[in-house]
């Protein structure tokens, strides 16, 4: 249910886990994603982590840009990009038959579902054309990101947009330097999609 604030018309909200809640906010110009980031929970120094860390990689095509930045208000705005989570990507592909997309929209319980592990592992083995593209292209962001000396640290489908010719990665609340990036983004980014980067 949408309704109006002062910086623009929330049109969708998602948590974020037990940290944030997270809406997609329409201004007049454009739409932009909005983390407010819960007191109590969060330390601002996670908050302010997540706001560096995007500053640092401006610039970079596949992650988002900030647009506002509101620490007194526990709020970080940034750009919004247009793609599909790789983990509904997936599960409209892979998954079983019927499944409810929708349910997945706040979900984060990824690697106790069988039903997630089973269409993963679909997607791993694939030889589809759009399943190699998109491991192609999750590969491409992260060797990308791996060269500025950064770790994603949580690479899981739900951290991922997918819009069919780019990956954008996106939550930024685990991302720091790292002398060995890929080694330590490697384990999980082999056992989500298969590949190595």
């Amino acid at each position: 249910m949408s309704h109006t604030e002062d910086r623009g018309t929330v049109v969708r909200t998602w948590t974020n886990g037990s940290k944030a809640d997270v809406d997609l906010v329409s201004l007049p110009d454009r739409r932009i994603i909005r983390k407010r980031y819960r007191a109590g929970v969060v330390p601002r120094t996670a908050m302010f982590r997540e706001y560096l860390g995007l500053k640092m990689l401006q610039g970079l095509e596949f992650v988002p840009s900030v647009v506002e930045f509101l620490p007194f208000e526990r709020q970080l705005a940034m750009s919004f990009l247009e793609g599909q989570r790789v983990l509904e990507w997936v599960l409209e592909r892979f998954g079983a038959p019927g499944i409810d997309l929708e349910f997945f929209a706040s979900f984060h319980g990824l690697n106790e579902r069988e039903d997630i592990k089973e269409a993963f592992a679909r997607f791993r083995s694939s030889t589809a054309p759009e399943a190699q593209r998109l491991r192609q292209d999750i590969a491409r962001s992260y060797t990308a990101l791996h060269r500025r000396r950064v770790i994603h640290g949580d690479p899981s489908p739900r951290n991922l947009l997918y819009d069919g010719k780019l990956v954008y990665l996106i939550d930024f609340d685990h991302w720091r330097p790292s002398a060995a990036p890929a080694k330590i983004d490697g384990r999980a980014i082999q056992n989500w999609y298969g590949i190595g980067v």
